[in-house]
Order: C-alpha cells, then sequence, then structure tokens
C-alpha cells in the first residue's frame, strides 16, 4: 500500500550514470517506489527540487556526483543520498538527507525495538579496557571527511596518535586505513613520534562483494578511534568503546577524541533501535516506508 504526496509537489532527480554496481539495482526500486507513490522522478536533471545520488564518495563511478552535491547544497536545496549499509552490509541500505552519517536526517528517532530484533542485532557486553588501540581511517574524496575537515586522513591519523603519546607510552595502536585509501608511513609522518604503532592491512573476505575483515581485528581491541565512518558502528555492537566526532552516527554512545584514563560505556538501546530505522532492505525500499519517513523533512527544507 503507497501513500498520498505531502503538501507540496516536489520534483525528484536521479543521477543513475554515477551510481556504484552495486547500487544501481537499488536507485532503480527507490526511484520506482517515488514514482509508485505519484512522485515526479526524472534524471539528470540539476534544477530539480530534491537530488537522489549514490554515495557521497566521490571516486570512480560516483566521481560526478560531486557536482550535484555542491550545486544542490550551494542551492540550499535537499539531496538524497543512497548508500551501502553497516548493519547488514549489502542486505540493508540506508537513504539519508544530506548524508550518511550522523548529522544527516533518516527520520524520527526514539524508536522502537521491532527492527533491532527483526535484524537479530546482539549489543555485546562493553568490553574491558585491555588489548589495543584501532585508529581507523576513511576516505579522503568522501563529502563526510571533508565537511568537516581540511588535512588528510593519514594527517589526522598521525596528529592523533602523536598527542596522545604525551600521555601513553605504553597503548599498541593498530593504524587501519580504509581499503580503498591507503597510504604509507611517509604519508604519516616520522614513525618514532608513534610509538608502539603499526599498520592493520583490511583483508578482503571471500565471496563478499566488498566485506573486509575487522570483526577479527576487534577481538583483541580495548578502544577504537574512528572519525565518522562505520567502524565505530561495528565496535559499537561488539561492546568496544569508541572515540568520534559529532558528525558520527555513534556520537550518542560514543567519547571525544583524544586521551583519557577510562571511557564511558553507556547505555546503547535506542541508540540500536535509532540505529535500525536509517538502515532498509530492498524489499522495504520498495513498499517506500523508508521514503514516507523523511518526506515531511524534505517539505521543510524546500518551502
Amino acid at each position: 500500500m503507497f501513500f498520498l504526496n505531502g503538501g507540496h509537489i516536489l520534483k525528484f532527480s536521479i543521477f543513475p550514470d554515477s551510481t556504484a554496481i552495486n547500487g544501481r539495482k537499488i536507485m532503480a526500486t527507490y526511484a520506482k517506489a517515488l514514482k509508485d507513490a505519484g512522485e515526479t522522478v526524472v534524471e539528470n536533471d540539476m534544477e530539480a527540487d530534491v537530488a537522489i545520488i549514490w554515495s557521497v564518495l566521490f571516486q570512480g563511478n560516483m566521481s560526478g556526483n560531486y557536482k550535484v552535491w555542491e550545486r544542490f547544497k550551494s542551492a540550499g536545496k535537499p539531496v538524497i543520498v543512497l548508500e551501502v549499509g553497516a548493519i547488514k552490509r549489502n542486505t540493508t541500505w540506508r537513504c539519508g538527507i544530506n548524508g550518511i552519517t550522523g548529522d544527516a536526517y533518516h527520520g524520527p528517532t526514539g524508536n522502537t525495538d521491532d527492527r533491532y530484533k527483526q535484524f537479530g542485532l546482539e549489543l555485546r557486553p562493553w568490553r574491558e579496557q585491555k588489548g589495543h588501540i584501532i585508529i581507523c581511517g576513511q576516505h579522503d574524496d568522501s563529502a563526510q571527511w571533508q565537511t568537516h575537515n581540511d588535512q588528510s586522513v593519514a594527517k589526522w591519523i598521525y596528529n592523533t596518535v602523536e598527542s596522545w603519546r604525551a600521555y601513553d607510552n605504553t597503548s599498541t595502536f593498530l593504524i587501519r586505513p580504509h581499503p580503498r585509501n591507503k597510504f604509507s608511513w611517509a604519508e604519516l609522518g616520522p614513525p618514532d613520534r608513534l610509538g608502539w604503532s603499526t599498520f592493520s592491512t583490511p583483508k578482503k573476505v571471500e565471496h563478499t562483494y566488498d566485506d573486509f575483515d575487522f570483526d577479527k581485528v576487534l577481538e583483541e581491541a580495548k578502544l577504537v578511534i574512528n572519525y565518522n565512518s562505520n567502524p565505530a558502528i561495528e565496535a559499537v555492537l561488539a561492546g568496544v568503546p569508541v572515540m568520534t566526532h559529532e558528525s558520527s552516527r555513534c556520537w550518542p554512545v560514543a567519547n571525544p577524541i583524544g586521551y583519557t584514563e577510562t571511557y564511558k560505556t553507556p547505555e546503547r538501546q535506542q541508540w540500536a533501535n535509532d540505529l535500525c530505522y536509517t538502515e532498509w532492505t530492498e524489499q522495504e525500499l520498495a513498499t517506500g516506508e523508508p521514503f514516507k519517513r523523511i518526506r515531511p523533512k524534505l517539505e521543510e527544507l524546500v518551502s
């Protein structure tokens, strides 16, 4: 069953030529759900009221989305971003307004635990504070990084670890780059300033589209430092305390980035409930329900 439009007539434009391979079917499903709901959906229209793009990682097939993002954002128009999910990668998908992180809008919060149970998630008990510290990079070409930073990911990692060493010379840091944004010691800075630190190179999981072995690395971690991308979500679900920027999806249950002797380990159930209302299966996208949750906000932003 589909729903009626809101009070305003909006024109939505998709940009299918700038979509990742694993996102093409999802983009088509989302566009069809809007059309079935009576919305006006066109392609490659830079004058539309709302843009719909795949990802804010402006690289490869998605590089063309940078112009779309900049054009709509500068005009004060919303951009719906579709992206692979973190809960069940390549099974669940995000669809948020103006991004995919905590500063994007995915619909009302304060949700019940029905979807948490549906996904079969488990919040493992918070880990004892022993083991190594993982500092996770992300992609320099992503808007979720560029919106908040004018430095490279490598430089941020170096500065974060170096400042930590003023208080702690014994913890081991595992520096884990984004799988498609690798860098070397030379790009970081003098390694002798980082103490006990080493690289942890992501390894692709066999027979998957783009899954990596982060879950294995988490088994020996006492803390994860991640600016605002998926590793923090995986860590919180696994019971590993995190430090993030306030734009992270994990900010409600995170510590600020910077040295501290103890990490807060807050209650996570409401955070998990709301997380599960930011990601949807392809079948759920087809019903139009995820779009229905964000349409009132689109009307506010366009009017």
